[in-house]
């Protein structure tokens, strides 16, 4: 990364910071959107393919879960490459309006984009969680009665009743194995970079930002319209998780369910926090610098003050514009980036997974897996 290119600009060089998906999809010659959906159709037909060897494809073509899985591996991987893309940009554009030294800016964002594209890292907890998930997938068919699975009865109803017993249950084993792969490298790979993009963009929010809050608050806005894209995706991938995962209301499924709107909510919100606050100290410094200037400016009108000459009309106007620029600037300004409309859009998306959560438990027309 240099911390300028050739017109002045900040810029992150993307060829370092790269993800193990943006490499996937860098190598593909399509756009990313086509490249998820081949990546997509291409899990589906590996399962397919197995199926049909076995003679169990029409069990893989009625079951919903498989065709949850193809959407959700296309819907993450297409929302990850378009965040590493955006945020890059967003990254980009925000530069000159932090009243910091362009290579301290620089040194921020290699620190926190190194920490947000740690492939190992990413790939090493997706290595744990598939060998747990495969053994998981053996041995809930194999050992119903295990002690381990009698608090979980949702294991036995992620799938029809079909994929849990014979015939061929190691293939169907194998055939979920396999979507296993690109769903839990996609959740790991997506969730780490969501989680240290919050804590980055608070440490970048505590910076000193230049002294223009209207400015500040316009140019901003990039970073609430990727915020809340962010959030729109993660209510998807919740409502995918309950249509999976959560067939019956009970208290703890309620609470899983809030919990992960709630974090949707989190995401959207927290990256506004450092710079809301920031804004309000910068708010507050403004005004103790006009208050200084005001003050010196008008002892020329104080009563102790020796009388120096005439003080004219022109004396008098001047003071009072000087006055009003002084009202105008020290005007209280709204220190969250956000809207009201942004607030509503919000609220609507992070409500669907309850109304999807609350039809579906009472057993309205939500497709059961």
């Amino acid at each position: 990364m240099t911390p300028k290119s050739d017109n002045g600009k900040f810029r992150i060089d993307g060829r370092i910071y790269r993800t193990w998906w943006d490499v996937w999809c860098d190598i593909i010659p399509l756009h990313y959107i086509l490249t998820c959906a081949l990546t997509s159709c291409i899990v589906f037909l590996i399962g397919f393919a197995i199926a049909y060897c076995t003679g169990i494809h029409e069990l893989y073509l009625t079951s919903h879960p498989i065709y949850l899985g193809v959407f959700g591996i296309f819907w993450v991987s297409a929302s990850f490459r378009w965040g590493s893309g955006r945020f890059v940009s967003v990254v980009e554009e925000l530069q000159p309006y932090f009243a910091i030294p362009v290579e301290k800016y620089d040194h921020l964002v290699k620190e926190w984009f190194s920490r947000m594209t740690n492939n190992k890292l990413c790939l090493s907890i997706s290595f744990v969680l598939i060998v747990l998930a495969w053994i998981g997938i053996y041995a809930v068919p194999h050992y119903p009665n295990h002690p381990i699975f009698k608090p979980f009865p949702v294991l036995f109803e992620l799938f029809p009743a079909e994929w849990y017993h014979e015939p061929h249950l190691l293939v169907k084993g194998l055939i979920i194995d396999i979507y296993a792969i690109p769903v839990l490298l996609l959740v790991v790979s997506t969730g780490i970079p969501i989680g240290l993009n919050l804590l980055f963009m608070d440490a970048l929010g505590r910076q000193p930002l230049v002294p223009l809050p209207e400015v500040i608050r316009g140019k901003f806005r990039a970073l609430v319209s990727f915020n809340m894209v962010v959030s729109v995706t993660w209510s998807v991938g919740v409502v995918l998780f309950i249509i999976l995962f959560l067939p019956r209301f009970d208290a703890l499924s309620l609470s899983i369910v809030l919990v992960l709107s709630s974090l949707g909510i989190l995401t959207f919100f927290l990256p506004q926090y450092s710079i809301h606050c920031n804004l309000e100290k910068m708010q507050s410094k403004i005004f103790d610098i006009y208050r200084e200037m005001y003050m010196k400016y008008f002892k020329y009108f104080e009563p102790t003050r020796p009388k120096v000459g005439v003080i004219t009309r022109d004396d008098v106007d001047s003071k009072l514009e000087w006055l009003d620029y002084v009202t105008t600037k020290t005007k209280p300004i709204r220190t969250w980036i956000y809207e009201p409309s942004d607030v509503v859009t919000l609220v609507v998306t992070q409500l669907v997974p309850l109304v999807v959560f609350l039809l579906r438990t009472v057993g309205l027309p939500i497709p059961n897996p």
